[in-house]
């Protein structure tokens, strides 16, 4: 990767983030409190103004709100992004109807598909059209691999996969492993749980 990344100096909470997206039950939980999480999908909005984002693993919604937020804090004409999901709700069933609310006036349209990417092949999806694909669902060590594979197939030339929980071992090293046998660069961020960043060189 050409240079660091690195999470630009801001006063904004992960509150103020999220906004009303942010569910209260979620309130305490670290990842929202710990203010050095969704401020790095704002800053990666930000950084790469996306127009199209994919999300493997969408719950709430609340990584595509902040890239969603991020790409618009600075050029508010800049077009709305589109977003394609994909989760199979087990977490929290009917939490893909409240992601697509939660995205309501965030973006140009959003499709969020009740399916297990366990279950996806690289036909079911939309080649080279994303430039964004953030993968957080299946964390099984051959769910990551399979969504690695399906993400290298969703991204434009230019577009970055962005992978959470990174500081488990076996999902970081999966990340390598994808990277070194696809030319593909890598980033580590020092978010609360661990994210890298994929580009082809």
């Amino acid at each position: 990767m050409s240079k660091p990344l690195r999470v630009f100096p801001s006063n904004l909470s992960t509150q103020k983030i999220l906004g009303n997206a942010l569910r209260p039950e979620d309130a305490e939980q670290d990842y929202i409190k710990s203010n050095n999480y969704y401020q790095w999908y704002y800053t990666i909005g930000w950084a790469v103004q996306p127009i199209v984002i994919a999300e493997f693993g969408v719950r709430y919604g609340y990584s595509l709100v902040a890239l969603c937020r991020g790409a618009r804090s600075v050029f508010t004409s800049f077009p709305l992004p589109s977003v394609l999901g994909w989760d199979a709700e087990t977490d929290v069933a009917g939490s893909n109807t409240i992601a697509t609310e939660n995205l309501c006036g965030l973006v140009h349209d959003v499709s969020i598909v009740k399916a297990s990417t366990s279950g996806l092949v690289n036909a079911d999806l939309p080649i080279r059209i994303a430039d964004i694909v953030h993968i957080d669902a299946d964390h099984s060590i051959k769910g990551v691999k399979q969504e690695l594979r399906l993400a290298g197939t969703l991204h434009k030339r230019r577009g970055w996969i962005l992978v959470d929980d990174t500081e488990v071992g076996y999902i970081a090293d999966a990340v390598v492993d994808f990277a070194e046998s696809n030319d593909y660069s890598f980033q580590e961020l020092p978010t609360l749980r661990g994210m890298m960043i994929l580009r082809l060189n």
